[in-house]
């Protein structure tokens, strides 16, 4: 009968309504926190911003900032650490594991276990090569960043042949 504006459906022709974005403070502790931890659990800028309703600009400003960048390394060191410590204690079950087919004499499950183990051993090795500095795909991802790209192509190159950059 007496329809109001906000009651109406919009028709196909008007654009619907945006929400307004509710104005909150872009730095500070908290947010520059919130961006770091979600960064070092690999979220990329547009996840970050929409999850914390601030604008993708904002989340890159944050991550320029040096102390930010430092609090993502440390985080993704504790990470590493994590990860690589949980992953030893699996290759040791699997070691068990592979000794019990064996002395079983099952030929097929212990050849799985030994895939498993295999499997372990070389995400720990990849793992530790990282925690080394030894990853050129971080390099070259930093040194296009700097705008040298020749040089980035030149390291991985380089980083793929063993002869190091």
């Amino acid at each position: 009968m007496n329809e109001t504006p906000e009651n109406s459906v919009p028709s196909p022709l008007q654009s619907p309504k945006k929400r307004r974005r509710v104005h909150r403070p872009a730095s500070g502790p908290k947010i520059e926190r919130a961006v770091a931890e979600m960064r070092a659990v690999g979220l990329n800028q547009k996840t970050i911003a929409a999850k914390l309703d601030i604008s993708q600009q904002t989340v890159s400003q944050v991550l320029k900032r040096e102390h930010v960048q430092m609090d993502i390394a440390a985080m993704n060191q504790g990470i590493k650490e994590a990860m690589l410590s949980r992953a030893e204690r699996l290759t040791l079950k699997a070691m068990g594991m592979a000794e019990d087919k064996v002395d079983q004499g099952d030929a097929k499950g212990s050849d799985q276990a030994m895939r498993g183990v295999h499997s372990v051993v070389r995400s720990l090795q990849r793992g530790e090569r990282a925690q080394e500095g030894g990853d050129g795909w971080v390099r070259a991802r930093a040194n296009r960043r700097a705008g040298d790209s020749r040089q980035a192509r030149g390291g991985l190159i380089a980083e793929r042949n063993g002869d190091g950059a």
